[in-house]
């Protein structure tokens, strides 16, 4: 549903920092922002999951000779 949001919002769910930029104003709608963080957070938990498989997989070629 995140990536939705994401779609939705579209060039509102550009990141936006507006400590670099200086204006503390938000663009786009007040749901924007906090999907696009849920958005990119289960993206990196999604990859670094698949670090692990990858690294058990290494490991068990490794010791156990697969």
């Amino acid at each position: 549903m995140t990536e939705f949001f994401v779609e939705c919002a579209g060039p509102y769910a550009a990141p936006w920092f507006p400590e670099i930029v200086g204006v503390h104003d938000t663009v786009g709608p007040d749901w924007a922002q906090p999907e696009v963080v849920r958005y990119l957070e289960g993206r990196a938990a999604s990859i670094a999951g698949g670090t692990d498989e990858v690294q058990r997989n290494i490991i068990a070629k490794h010791v156990l000779r697969l």
